[in-house]
């Protein structure tokens, strides 16, 4: 169905996540429709050329024909958006944080990178300090012989790699 009608093929890791049912007997003029929303996060590559029988979409992610969408879909997309950025989102929540929840960021990865993917998503700067602390309990470091594996193709410092743990 996605490929048919947005012409996206997502990898078989990617897991369609149930948003909530969409229910208002306005929603659809022709009749009371019930839908079950639900929300695909999809790495930007996959986004490359998609063109479905029913929506273009740039390789930037946005739609080729801005507007509306049809019926209540505008209030659908901004729930799956705000669903994403509540699962990034760790400035004032102690438990059930996850360091990439969506898996944007492929592994190995730096505390910098995986900041700067919170950051798209949240649309806001974090604090690098209370993000690492945040984020280190549930990420180990890439080791080699005993001694952490620094990125060496990146601008400035080295810094260390780390994976996700478990």
């Amino acid at each position: 169905m996605l490929r048919r009608k947005v012409g996206v093929e997502p990898t078989d890791d990617v897991r369609p996540r149930l948003l909530r049912l969409f229910d208002d007997p306005s929603r659809d003029d022709r009749t009371w429709v019930i839908s079950a929303g639900h929300s695909l996060s999809v790495h930007e590559s996959v986004l490359i050329d998609a063109h479905g029988d029913l929506v273009d979409v740039r390789p930037a992610g946005e739609l080729a024909e801005p507007g509306p969408l049809l019926f209540d879909h505008d209030e659908i997309v901004s729930t799956a958006v705000r669903a994403l950025r509540e699962r990034y989102e760790i400035r004032f929540r102690y438990v059930d944080i996850h360091p990439d929840p969506d898996g944007f960021l492929p592994e190995p990865f730096t505390l910098h990178q995986l900041r700067k993917v919170h950051e798209a998503v949240v649309g806001d700067e974090l604090h690098k300090d209370n993000f690492n602390r945040r984020m280190k309990p549930m990420l180990e470091p890439v080791l080699r012989k005993g001694e952490p594996v620094l990125a060496t193709n990146l601008r400035g410092r080295p810094a260390a790699l780390y994976r996700r743990t478990g």
